[in-house]
């Protein structure tokens, strides 16, 4: 995953300074993920034009690359304000992020309080994401055996409901990006991953802009592979990592 703003290679998305408790998990969720590779190389093998088996190794890896900087940069969010973090995510369809994020704060932070506003345009998905219920195992395939059974509940027709635990500090909103007032912050960390992708530039701009309003001063946000900000300069952001930017503390 690379971003012309950034001059980070992607070795430098794992050099992030880990507690032993958080390279544990890392390192248990990187074995499960070289194991898929593994099973996806040798299947290929056999199939060498099958696009799926590439597609998954893609993924497999990309997650690799991806979790230490992701656990580094809301840990950098937790760890800011002794008492409470408040963490925004715009279009988080179905909750795959925002239950994400409140496992990895729960994980990093214990005994800090700790919000999660969850917003998108569609009321049915948004309904589905507060349920927090009847995810396949294919939605949940990178979460690793550890967190499964300590987060996750198996339903009796095969399914996956979250834990009440993740569910107590998110709350879930309908939005619209381009016409509806941002939630009010300030925010620690702001993501918006893939959602913007089809956006006129001049669209994407007024969407930064809303984001950086809602940010604290030092505040953190976080977009996807694909939507690097060209100029963040002008928005008040530095580029601090592949996908994350910072607003400039005061």
């Amino acid at each position: 995953m690379s971003h012309p703003t950034s001059a980070q290679s992607p070795s430098s998305e794992l050099q992030f300074d880990l507690s032993p408790d958080d390279q544990a998990l890392f390192l248990a969720e990187v074995d499960e993920l070289l194991q898929r590779v593994e099973e996806a190389l040798v299947d290929l093998e056999r199939q060498p034009d099958d696009q799926a088996l590439l597609q998954e190794i893609f993924r497999a890896a990309h997650t690799i690359k991806g979790s230490s900087a992701t656990i580094g940069h809301i840990r950098m969010a937790a760890l800011t304000h002794a008492m409470e973090t408040r963490l925004d995510d715009a279009g988080c369809s179905i909750g795959a992020e925002p239950y994400s994020m409140s496992i990895i704060l729960r994980e990093l932070a214990l005994g800090r309080n700790h919000s999660i506003m969850a917003t998108d345009i569609d009321q049915t998905i948004l309904d589905r994401a507060r349920g927090g219920r009847d995810y396949l195992a294919s939605d949940i395939r990178n979460v690793g055996s550890a967190r499964m059974a300590k987060w996750f509940t198996l339903q009796p027709d095969g399914r996956y409901s979250v834990g009440a635990q993740p569910r107590t500090m998110i709350t879930f909103q309908k939005h619209d990006l381009l016409r509806d007032r941002y939630p009010r912050g300030p925010f620690d960390l702001v993501s918006c991953r893939n959602v913007v992708i089809y956006f006129t530039e001049e669209a994407k701009e007024r969407i930064y802009q809303g984001f950086v309003n809602s940010l604290r001063p030092g505040g953190i946000l976080f977009v996807g592979g694909t939507e690097a900000i060209m100029r963040p300069q002008a928005l008040g952001l530095k580029v601090v990592g592949p996908g994350f930017y910072r607003t400039e503390p005061v």
